[in-house]
């Protein structure tokens, strides 16, 4: 459920073959823990597979408010009162979870009723486990789940708040599985491990990119600059002193200056502070929309996609999948991978050897050694358009996904 995208380069065309069977008079209740108009992974994957006018069918309901109203014509917003937002007026997802479930599952069900909704889908994701639990078993409505991060072994195990929940999260999430009427899930390795573990067949959906892609690239040696772009979110800070201490080293043995392009809310501020003792630049704009953030991309030597290495991570790189990398494609440079190999990005990797440059462990001289091999690729200046295009047909068709969560959806009523 991470980065900080706008998803304007995915909206599907009206005309598409697929088209979700709900309207505004007989509309989907969707249920997110997240705000409706919050930047990150699951609101880009849905704001990208539903055209304007689907998103008008879709009325969305959460604990947590909007950051502005929505406007006229819009999806419609309903922001819960039974949570603790509501409540107190500060939102706590651990209090949501864990008091207002039950509270907040019979607010949405309600709303469903005063909406003549056909259905209610749910993103599982902290509160949504229990609330899409007790609306799968007793609001009488079919209730369709999704899955981004899986919830006990890709998020609470990961958060300090969230550690001494994992048992109760784990066994409700596996119920909330077991009794809704459909599922999505992110990625093919998180399909099987459903599939294995709680018995539950479901749908892969994420993100989707229109193809095929164009060449995009405005990288040149000759400009002097050995830059590497990262976008959104990192999970943790620890990577990314590697990472600039590989272009560090890189750029001292071309010859070239070094620097660090961070778009999003991060932590470029304080890279800049600890890399200005290497000589390597951070440029960090903060967020931008995907346009703007492609735009910079593609001037980037290479782009800097990661997964952490601990044994808690384990279950969210196994199964999660990178959002970010759909953008990446679009600027058509290549990919620094940093991560173990046991991760969801080993089939796209498959797809487009060349594509990627793997850095499999924490060891900066190893990095700075695939930085300065692209540098020395003759092809380092050209766009790598035939290994994006290879990684968005295979792994980011906006059909496939629009057509696999459009087809769960629609069986809901």
């Amino acid at each position: 459920m991470t980065g900080e995208l706008e998803p304007a380069l995915t909206t599907p065309a009206a005309g598409d073959q697929v088209a979700l069977r709900y309207t505004p008079e007989r509309p989907l209740v969707l249920f997110t823990d997240f705000p409706p108009d919050a930047g990150g992974g699951a609101n880009v994957i849905i704001n990208g597979l539903l055209t304007e006018s689907e998103r008008r069918a879709v009325v969305r309901v959460s604990p947590s408010p909007p950051a502005a109203p929505p406007g006229p014509g819009g999806p419609p917003v309903v922001t819960l009162r039974r949570g603790s937002y509501g409540r107190t007026g500060r939102r706590s997802w651990v209090a949501d979870m864990v008091r207002h479930a039950s509270a907040l599952a019979d607010e949405t069900a309600a709303v469903a009723r005063e909406r003549g909704a056909a259905g209610v889908w749910v993103v599982l994701h902290n509160a949504g486990v229990p609330v899409g639990l007790r609306l799968a078993r007793g609001s009488g409505f079919p209730v369709h789940v999704g899955v981004n991060d899986d919830p006990p072994y890709g998020v609470a195990l990961r958060s300090r708040r969230g550690l001494m929940l994992v048992p109760w999260v784990a066994r409700t999430f596996a119920a909330a599985l077991r009794a809704a009427s459909s599922v999505d899930t992110t990625s093919a390795p998180m399909r099987d491990r459903y599939l294995r573990r709680y018995g539950v067949d479901s749908v892969v959906t994420h993100r989707g990119v229109a193809g095929p892609l164009r060449p995009n690239s405005a990288f040149t040696r000759a400009a002097g600059e050995l830059s590497v772009g990262v976008l959104g979110n990192v999970y943790a800070y620890a990577q990314l002193p590697l990472l600039g201490r590989a272009v560090a080293a890189a750029a001292a043995k071309v010859g070239a200056r070094g620097k660090v392009v961070v778009l999003g809310q991060g932590f470029g501020d304080r890279l800049g502070r600890d890399l200005a003792p290497l000589g390597v630049g951070v440029d960090a704009p903060g967020h931008v929309s995907e346009a703007a953030a492609v735009d910079r991309l593609r001037g980037c030597l290479a782009v800097y996609l990661n997964y952490p290495f601990g044994w808690r991570d384990r279950v969210m790189r196994q199964t999660s999948f990178p959002v970010k990398l759909s953008t990446y494609l679009s600027a058509t440079r290549p990919v620094l991978f940093h991560g173990p190999t046991d991760t969801s990005v080993n089939g796209p990797m498959a797809a487009a050897p060349g594509f990627f440059r793997h850095w499999t462990d924490a060891d900066p001289a190893a990095g700075a050694g695939l930085l300065a091999d692209l540098w020395a690729d003759p092809a380092a200046d050209e766009s790598w358009t035939a290994g994006a295009e290879a990684v968005r047909a295979g792994y980011y068709d906006l059909p496939t996904y629009r057509r696999n969560l459009i087809g769960a959806l629609n069986r809901l009523g």
